[in-house]
């Protein structure tokens, strides 16, 4: 069995051999920044065609959609004025002709205090 250090020398060594591997595989990158920008340059008037060819057809559909969706506005302002007149005729007949079935009989007796008494207030309607 293996002690600690000789382990520890092992795996330094093996580190050691990975980082020389990746040193000779990495490319420099001064070179590769400057092909980076060279390809950017060459492209750009190619990509502006290529905007142009995708943004014409796109700004016509998306002006023909136009078209014909403003006529949908007329139909927005008939339905407006459908619900409009609804809630006009639904305030008119909240109250169907059946509700006072449903009240109580003794409902109207708690509406009004009788005048008891020989008060200001019993004497109001006799001045």
């Amino acid at each position: 069995m293996r002690g600690d250090t000789e382990l520890d020398a092992l795996l330094r060594e093996r580190f050691a051999r990975l980082k020389e591997d990746d040193a000779r595989r990495t490319p420099d990158f001064a070179p590769m920044l400057a092909q980076a920008r060279r390809s950017i340059a060459d492209a750009r008037p190619a990509s502006r065609l290529r905007v142009l060819r995708w943004a014409l057809p796109l700004a016509v559909a998306a002006g023909l959609t136009a078209i014909v969706l403003i006529p949908e506005r007329a139909a927005d302002r008939e339905f407006d004025r459908l619900v409009t007149e609804w809630s006009r005729t639904s305030d008119a007949t909240r109250h169907a002709p059946t509700d006072g079935l449903l009240a109580p009989a003794t409902a109207g007796l708690l509406d009004g205090l009788p005048a008891i008494g020989s008060g200001i207030g019993a004497f109001r309607g006799r001045l």
